[in-house]
């Protein structure tokens, strides 16, 4: 895995050596007994910093799967089930500031994408675990996820994927009173397109479901709006 910031430099392993040119960074080892096999280790960078994560598996000798995670201050974003083929490197960007992730490919994939949400008190008073579940992504493209805490919205970005889809959603939202959970399958993903989820409003006990707007073309305006409903 090798970690690369807005300005080029490095953080990660190159030609099998671990470096570090990320100011303030840092390579963080696993503890690990003697004759075991350590897992990469774990990396810290600035918390403001883009990166961009590449994925490699031109070394492997048969297909692993991977998952990877950006933990911030009350903040987490990620990608799971990741199947890393010998030969190939995915890429991932993290764009911490703007609570986005991107995923881009060549290789047909069903991602799980990942966002947690601590609030600690702040406008949305409760905090939210979000999945988008095996987004289909056939001979590859690009797949992000993205949050707006403040307004309390989550958006499956769709625009640069190469093929229509669907995809399943699984939402938690913990007060200091609940835990509550909602779930759909099966939600259209159109590409090309963005998916706009209004979370912030939905509590279990309100029948009205969930609120999807689609953006089908880019333009910053919804073309499509309906409302989900939990399936459990």
């Amino acid at each position: 895995m090798l970690i690369t910031d807005d300005a080029g430099r490095r953080l990660g392993y190159v030609d099998g050596r671990i470096v570090n040119e990320i100011p303030g960074a840092q390579v963080l080892p696993w503890r690990m007994g003697v004759n075991i096999n350590a897992p990469e280790p774990r990396y810290l960078v600035p918390a403001s910093s883009n990166i961009t994560v590449t994925l490699d598996g031109r070394h492997l000798a048969e297909p692993t799967t991977t998952d990877l995670f950006f933990f911030a201050p009350g903040f987490a974003i990620g990608i799971e089930q990741v199947d890393l083929q010998p030969g190939r490197a995915d890429a991932v960007n993290f764009y911490p500031r703007d609570e986005i992730l991107i995923y881009q490919t060549d290789s047909s994939q069903s991602p799980y994408l990942v966002v947690a949400l601590e609030n600690q008190g702040k406008a949305q008073k409760a905090d939210y675990y979000f999945e988008v579940q095996g987004a289909d992504m056939q001979d590859g493209g690009v797949i992000g996820i993205g949050l707006d805490s403040k307004s309390g919205n989550l958006a499956v970005l769709a625009e640069a994927l190469t093929g229509d889809g669907t995809f399943n959603f699984v939402m938690n939202r913990v007060t200091d009173e609940t835990d509550e959970e909602f779930y759909a399958e099966d939600i259209t993903l159109k590409a090309g397109s963005q998916v706009f989820i209004d979370f912030a409003d939905w509590q279990d006990n309100k029948p009205d479901g969930l609120y999807f707007g689609v953006d089908l073309d880019g333009d910053d305006q919804i073309d499509e709006e309906y409302t989900v409903n939990d399936a459990q």
